[in-house]
């Protein structure tokens, strides 16, 4: 059984396993019918050679079914003595690597599919546009006051900001932002937590390789692949849900984008809220 190892290492394309496959059907199902007692060797070995298969191989396949390895005045090699155990085994393993090849085809057909999504789902144009311009608006505020922002939402922000205000007011602002998303997540919290966990103090609050988490929120509206990364986050998710819909998979990347975009919205209304406040009252102070 060489040649079945050589033949199986390839790895045998698709069309040659189900020549074989055929051949070997057609001897256990009616051995003794002529016409499944020899075959034709130019145009059978034309389709090995063409899917680049080494007909030396194909002959001994045939040869330990029980073929002659040497076509006749006809063409043809005919069954000397037919060897059923080779012929049975050979048809399992032929049928388990056609299971094989049809699961790897789909996944491909699959993870093609995947791919494609990622990198060309989008929202309604006019949601898109919304989007856009709160994204812009954000790039102008954080450019300017990138260090204000970041040392208002840390932990410990320094003695003019009352720490325990600022959490208090944020635990209501996320209260009220989820329950305002919750309509496009079937309102379950939970699944729509684990697909924008930026929505809970936790994240915000705590630091992230060096970085806020306002911080690696605000960033990652503003990166130019926010699409990508958003359907990323939710295919990994949704994947340890069980769930492979890629329909599913991309309503809820475009759910996580509005998410995200709104949150930050909000976050920085509060900011400049806050700031404008304070300085009001610092210039009454010094009056």
């Amino acid at each position: 059984m060489d040649a079945l190892q050589k033949f199986l290492q390839l790895p045998p394309p698709k069309k040659c396993v189900k020549i074989l496959r055929m051949v070997i059907r057609n001897l256990l199902e009616d051995p003794e019918n002529p016409k499944f007692r020899s075959v034709l060797v130019d145009k059978v070995r034309s389709k090995f050679e063409r899917a680049h298969v080494s007909w030396d191989i194909v002959i001994e396949l045939f040869a330990a079914l029980g073929f002659s390895k040497e076509p006749g005045s006809d063409g043809r090699i005919e069954i000397i003595d037919f060897n059923l155990q080779a012929a049975t085994t050979m048809l399992q393993l032929f049928e388990d690597l056609e299971k094989q090849q049809s699961v790897a085809t789909n996944q491909e057909v699959a993870d093609e599919e995947v791919l494609r999504a990622m990198h060309t789902w989008d929202l309604p144009p006019e949601i898109e546009a919304q989007l856009s311009s709160m994204i812009s608006e954000v790039g102008t505020i954080w450019q300017a006051r990138q260090d204000l922002i970041i040392d208002f939402f840390r932990p410990q922000n320094g003695p003019n900001i009352d720490n325990a205000i600022i959490k208090t007011a944020l635990v209501t602002l996320l209260k009220n932002a989820t329950d305002a998303q919750l309509k496009n997540w079937s309102s379950n919290k939970q699944f729509f937590l684990h697909n924008v966990p930026e929505y809970t103090l936790d994240f915000l609050l705590g630091e992230h390789e060096g970085r806020s988490g306002v911080q690696v929120l605000i960033e990652t509206i503003l990166a130019s692949d926010l699409n990508v990364t958003c359907f990323q986050k939710v295919l990994y998710v949704n994947a340890q849900a069980g769930i492979s819909d890629i329909d599913q998979i991309t309503t809820c990347a475009a759910g996580r984008k509005v998410a995200l975009v709104q949150l930050v919205d909000r976050l920085l209304e509060f900011f400049t809220t806050y700031y404008e406040k304070l300085g009001a009252k610092m210039l009454q102070e010094e009056k």
